[in-house]
């Protein structure tokens, strides 16, 4: 049984919602900027896209981070290629910072720990 009331506020074929967004709409959801690149509703954050660009696709073991910790400043200069590990030991050591140059040094420290450690692991072996 169809709804009575329903059938005349059905959509029209060819009507468009007023919700509806065009491709290359940006929004913003939990501090990030998120695009419209398909239909009908596929949204990628835009620092991804933007890196994605100028580096290829992001390999599944890694993550981008914002250099700065400012999630609107999408340039390529303020993106980091890390991987999970990285982060975790930046989180821990508290080496992101509002500095770039202060994050830079952190991902470079933790590039160096993780080898240290991977090559003490090898060793023991």
């Amino acid at each position: 049984k169809d709804d009575p009331r329903g059938i005349p506020y059905r959509f029209k074929k060819g009507n468009v919602p007023q919700t509806k967004k065009p491709i290359g709409t940006i929004k913003k959801r939990n501090g990030y900027c998120w695009e419209k690149v398909e239909e009908p509703n596929v949204w990628r954050q835009s620092h991804y896209i933007l890196y994605e660009k100028h580096f290829g696709k992001i390999p599944d073991d890694k993550i981008l981070v914002f250099k700065d910790k400012n999630k609107t400043n999408i340039t390529i200069e303020n993106l980091a290629l890390i991987s999970r590990k990285q982060l975790a030991l930046l989180n821990r050591k508290d080496w992101i910072s509002e500095d770039t140059m202060i994050t830079d040094v952190g991902i470079t420290l933790s590039e160096l720990v993780i080898t240290k450690s991977e090559k003490k692991k090898e060793r023991k072996k």
